[in-house]
């Protein structure tokens, strides 16, 4: 048995599944639901937040290491 040859990120797969059908409901949990479009833009605004944050933690190790 063979694996394929491709295996799309997690990321990629929920992009592509935004573009292609954005209206089409991706998660489904008790009364309410997102399409694929609002998983996304979910997604992107943590990955942001977490971008932002690591930004964050960055400035404040070197500003430790200059005070040494």
């Amino acid at each position: 048995m063979g694996r394929p040859a491709y295996r799309a990120l997690l990321h990629d797969a929920l992009a592509d599944a935004a573009e292609s059908a954005p209206e089409k409901v991706a998660v489904h949990v008790g009364d309410e639901s997102l399409t694929y479009a609002e998983l996304a833009a979910q997604s992107d605004r943590l990955a942001a937040a977490l971008q932002h944050e690591q930004q964050k933690v960055t400035v404040l190790q070197h500003l430790q290491r200059a005070a040494r």
